[in-house]
């Protein structure tokens, strides 16, 4: 399966270790992917089935879309960041974006075409997350991150300050995705059961997301 960087860990655990116990010879891969490559992938065959924070409407494949966790999400900046005060999305169409998907795919894009803002031209794309983190940090970009992590990064002691625009910022939602139940291997829809209950069920058991991490 795949899994987009921006998926919560700690469900996805709870998940993968209860797969575990029931079908404890089936061979897992996981992989990490950028939304564009996980879609290939599932196109291809080359995936069962993936966790992906794009939305449906960026795409037309007749895949099964399954929203499974509702993740807010915030831009950002670095201290003293020029634009920290910036009060509307227009004050920033001018800026750098630092973006982890394309403008095209991305929650960003929809959001410049929702409030009818041109599209920023100024876009730097990062999949690796670390470097993400490290540009955000030093240099004069408008960085779009989910709020779970963003806090988790502020409480390492790492200053970014989110801005308050008046236009609402679009989550960074998770969803299930997989071609349809007749091409899915009976495993590999019993994990998508598995996921669909750990993120949806109040009641499922869950872990410290962050506990032991450490950000060098």
């Amino acid at each position: 399966m795949g899994i987009s960087p921006a998926t919560p860990g700690a469900q996805f655990i709870a998940a993968v270790k209860q797969f575990g116990k029931r079908y404890p010879n089936v061979h897992l891969q996981i992989h990490e992917m950028r939304p564009s490559k996980l879609m290939e992938g599932l196109r291809e065959g080359q995936l069962d089935l993936m966790l992906c924070s794009q939305p449906a409407s960026r795409y037309s494949d007749g895949f099964h879309w399954t929203e499974l966790y509702t993740q807010p999400a915030v831009l950002a900046v670095r201290k003293d960041h020029p634009c920290r005060k910036a009060r509307s999305l227009s004050e920033l169409q001018n800026q750098q974006w630092l973006l982890q998907d394309s403008l095209d795919k991305s929650r960003i894009g929809l959001m410049f075409e929702q409030y009818q803002i041109a599209l920023p031209e100024r876009v730097i794309e990062c999949s690796s997350g670390v470097m993400f983190c490290e540009l955000a940090l030093n240099t004069d970009v408008i960085s779009y991150w989910p709020s779970r992590v963003l806090t988790y990064v502020q409480k390492l002691g790492r200053e970014l300050e989110v801005l308050n625009l008046q236009e609402e910022v679009p989550p960074l939602n998770i969803s299930l995705v997989y071609r349809n139940q007749e091409q899915i291997t009976r495993s590999a829809m019993a994990l998508a059961e598995e996921l669909m209950y750990v993120y949806r069920n109040p009641n499922a058991p869950k872990l410290n997301e962050f506990e032991g991490l450490t950000m060098r």
